[in-house]
């Protein structure tokens, strides 16, 4: 079922209430400038949630519903933000770059990628106050979703068309392998609210070889 028809043209990266009845999304308007908007699962009540000038990207519903995590350049680099679901001041959160922000499965902790560029570190924030830390030396784009008690996610650097699926432990730090996704790149993985089932994007990659006969 189509959801949105606008605004702007282009909507994505969407993403659940934790009542399952609204949709959080970025939009990008004719001009190229990117906000977040919310809309009801029915495909009514579209409401837009930021408008500052700079871009505001990749946005997350906090585990009670009350705030919506983003990543924004309003500092001439992205940093995570958040602001709540129905209206208030925007808070930024990060100091040092940041972007795909997601609260851990209990709401302690936001997870999200390190903002400086080669630096592919999964860095956990407490949500209540104190210092980053690094969870994940190395995670890829897309590659990472919060599940009950850790991070379910997948290396960056891997050249095999076999991609380890990891689960990290927050509780007692243990990194386990639990299978194999087949695909030449993932685009993204997310968890199921029962936190026995997964999806992900699966993208192949393929190519042909062609002959052109009488070339001149």
């Amino acid at each position: 079922m189509r959801v949105t028809r606008g605004p702007g043209n282009q909507q994505g990266y969407p993403g659940w209430s934790p009542d399952g009845r609204t949709i959080v999304f970025d939009s990008r308007a004719e001009n190229g400038h990117v906000d977040i908007w919310t809309i009801d699962a029915s495909g009514s009540g579209l409401r837009q949630i930021t408008r500052d000038p700079a871009d505001d990207i990749l946005p997350s519903f906090s585990r009670d519903g009350n705030h919506i995590y983003f990543s924004s350049n309003r500092t001439g680099r992205l940093e995570i933000w958040r602001t709540p679901t129905f209206g208030g001041r925007d808070e930024q959160l990060t100091q040092n770059g940041g972007t795909f922000p997601h609260e851990s499965w209990n709401g302690e902790v936001l997870y999200y990628k390190a903002g400086a560029m080669n630096d592919d570190r999964l860095v956990g924030l407490p949500v209540a106050g104190g210092e980053e830390r690094t969870v994940l030396p190395c995670v890829a784009i897309f590659g990472y979703a919060v599940a009950p008690g850790g991070i379910l996610y997948h290396q960056c650097g891997v050249a095999s068309a076999m991609r380890p699926l990891h689960y990290w432990d927050a509780t007692t730090g243990r990194d386990r392998v639990l299978g194999s996704l087949e695909a030449d790149w993932i685009g993204g993985l997310s968890v199921h609210k029962d936190g026995k089932r997964i999806i992900y994007g699966r993208g192949e990659a393929t190519s042909s070889l062609m002959m052109i006969e009488n070339f001149r």
